[in-house]
């Protein structure tokens, strides 16, 4: 028998795996979820995986928390190592295509 999960909005997803070869001849496992039972529909969540519903109510498998030692997940926002060192901001806000905040307008109106 399938594992099944029932969304919030009622709708029952099955979860499968299935062997891929990868680009370096390694094989790696993918998990799933279809709503129906096909080919390689799993019978249990695999062993340090837990399931989560996702804000557009699709299920996802994840890592249980501890299983990944210290790491952050790519949701909790970035480390020091990208070189923001925490501050977010990124420039006028417009894609450096102007935009910001006028304030180079309002300095050229201001010279006389």
């Amino acid at each position: 028998m399938a594992f099944a999960y029932t969304n919030s909005k009622g709708t029952t997803y099955y979860l499968h795996g299935r062997e891929v070869a990868l680009n370096n001849d390694h094989q790696r496992t993918i998990y799933f979820f279809a709503k129906d039972a096909r080919e390689g529909a799993l019978d249990q969540v695999p062993e340090g995986w837990q399931v989560m519903e996702g804000r557009n109510a699709l299920p996802v498998l994840s890592k249980e928390n501890g299983k990944n030692g210290d790491r952050k997940s790519p949701k909790s926002g970035r480390s020091s190592k990208h070189g923001n060192n925490g501050n977010t901001t990124r420039g006028s806000g417009a894609g450096g295509r102007g935009g910001g905040t006028g304030s180079s307008e309002r300095s050229r109106d201001n010279k006389s």
